[in-house]
């Protein structure tokens, strides 16, 4: 048998001196997921404004209406004007006999209208014209 011979002698051993412990950190990392949902709506209103637009036709007719009067007699007329005259009337003044038979001044119509108009009030029946 070999036996070795230690150079210092037989080994003693002596207690274990223990030292603060050191602390390692390692981090490890998982992802999870959380879903999160935000739901949101949306209307659309449409809005549809009418607007109105008023007329208003407006016509207007002219009627005329003609009726022949009766022929009235009178006394007869003196051309040149009255018997004898009067202060600063010559001959040819006065009254003339008109196409309706009546009395009146040259170019005058019965009831003193002018020619081609009628007078205020109209005939009977008729509105006046304003």
């Amino acid at each position: 048998m070999f036996h070795h011979c230690l150079p210092y002698g037989p080994a003693h051993v002596l207690p274990a001196v223990v030292h603060p412990m050191q602390n390692c950190v390692e981090h490890v990392f998982t992802t999870t997921i959380v879903p999160n949902v935000f739901p949101s709506h949306e209307t659309i209103v449409s809005h549809n404004l009418i607007q109105p637009e008023n007329y208003f036709p407006h016509s207007t007719s002219f009627v005329s209406n003609v009726q022949p009067l009766p022929a009235v007699n009178h006394p007869p007329m003196f051309v040149g004007g009255f018997p004898g005259g009067g202060p600063g009337f010559g001959p040819g003044f006065g009254p003339v006999a008109t196409p309706y038979g009546g009395p009146g001044m040259p170019g005058m119509m019965p009831m003193g209208g002018m020619p081609g108009t009628m007078p205020m009030g109209g005939m009977p029946g008729t509105m006046p014209m304003m």
